[in-house]
């Protein structure tokens, strides 16, 4: 095996689940938006839309965006648990798309690995949110904030938690 600075930051990336409580650079926030906006997708369409949430107001309407409940199916439990939202994450990054790209849901999902990567080069922890689906904004509650953090007509496919 070849053992490079790339390798390095695959194997260093885990699920971070406490984050230093210090916001995330600028500069470093960039650099990961564009290591997703180079991921791969489908006949390259690139369909994506990053969304980034930095505030308590951002956090707050990203939660009101799951809805009351967890969808039909999430796994063990009948209501959100408590970890749901990382109230210690600086940066919460919404993909979402247009779900008429081809093979949308790949080249959303590439982005977000990418983005990954690209944060443990710069020494930062993420963690994939299993919550943020095309499940979002599936009651009156959420559909209200839907324009507010994702483009009309795109779906929610992913988000992270950087810090």
């Amino acid at each position: 095996m070849i053992w490079n600075e790339t390798m390095k930051s695959i194997c260093a990336r885990y699920s971070c689940r406490a984050f230093q409580d210090r916001p995330v650079d600028r500069k470093a926030l960039e650099t990961i938006l564009e290591a997703g906006r180079w991921a791969a997708s489908g006949r390259n369409a690139q369909g994506w839309h990053f969304t980034v949430i930095q505030s308590g107001e951002g956090f707050r309407l990203a939660r009101q965006a799951l809805g009351e409940q967890p969808p039909e199916g999430y796994p063990g439990t009948m209501k959100w648990p408590d970890d749901t939202l990382q109230p210690d994450a600086p940066v919460l990054i919404l993909i979402s798309g247009d779900p008429n790209v081809p093979y949308p849901a790949c080249g959303y999902h590439m982005a977000a690995g990418n983005m990954m990567v690209a944060a443990s080069s710069l020494g930062l922890g993420t963690v994939w949110s299993t919550a943020f689906t095309k499940d979002c904004f599936r009651d009156e509650a959420s559909r209200a904030v839907r324009d507010r953090l994702i483009p009309p007509g795109y779906e929610m496919y992913a988000a992270l938690y950087v810090g």
